[in-house]
C-alpha cells in the first residue's frame, strides 16, 4: 500500500499548509478539547467554536464542500447519543404516541450539544488532515512523544 491512499492531504500554498506539523496537532488537540468541554447548551459557545472552525478552513484554503462531506460521516454515529432525548430527566416537551417515550428539554439539548461537538471536532481533525501530509502527521506524533503503539496504530489506519 503507497502512503498517497491514506493520505487526505489537498495541496495548498496557504500559511495553515506551511505551519509546522507539530504546532497544527497541538492546536487540533487543544480545540477538540475546549469543544468537548463545553457545556451542554452553551449556544453563543458553539456559535464562536463554529466561527473559530470557519476561520480555520478559510486561513487553511480548503474545499468547503471536501470538509462538509467529509464531516457529514459523524452524523450516524452521534445519532446514538438520540436515546438521550428520551433518558434525561427533566420538563417533558412532547411524548411518542406509539412507544408512550417521554422526550425531555434537557435531554433534548444535551443530544444537540452532541451533535454539535462531535461535528465541529471532525472537521477541526479534517482541516489538520487536508493541510498536513500524512507522513508529516506520524512524524509529528512521534517527534510530540506519543506512544510508539499509538503512533503505529495510526499509521496503520
Amino acid at each position: 500500500m503507497h502512503a498517497h491512499l491514506a493520505d487526505q492531504y489537498q495541496a495548498g500554498q496557504s500559511l495553515a499548509h506551511q505551519l509546522d506539523p507539530r504546532v497544527k496537532v497541538v492546536a487540533a488537540t487543544l480545540l477538540i478539547l475546549l469543544l468537548n468541554l463545553t457545556p451542554a447548551g452553551v449556544w453563543p459557545a458553539y456559535l464562536l467554536l463554529l466561527a473559530v472552525v470557519v476561520a480555520l478552513v478559510i486561513f487553511a484554503e480548503i474545499n468547503w464542500w471536501l470538509v462538509l462531506r467529509r464531516s457529514a460521516l459523524v452524523l450516524p454515529f452521534a445519532l446514538a447519543a438520540a436515546t438521550l432525548i428520551f433518558t434525561v430527566p427533566g420538563r417533558p416537551i412532547w411524548r411518542l404516541p406509539v412507544t408512550g417515550w417521554t422526550a425531555t428539554l434537557p435531554g433534548l439539548t444535551r443530544f444537540i450539544s452532541i451533535l454539535l461537538k462531535s461535528w465541529l471536532s471532525v472537521q477541526v481533525a479534517i482541516v489538520l488532515a487536508a493541510s498536513t501530509r500524512f507522513a508529516d502527521l506520524v512524524w509529528a506524533l512521534q517527534a510530540l512523544r506519543l506512544p510508539a503503539l499509538l503512533v503505529s496504530t495510526f499509521s496503520f489506519m
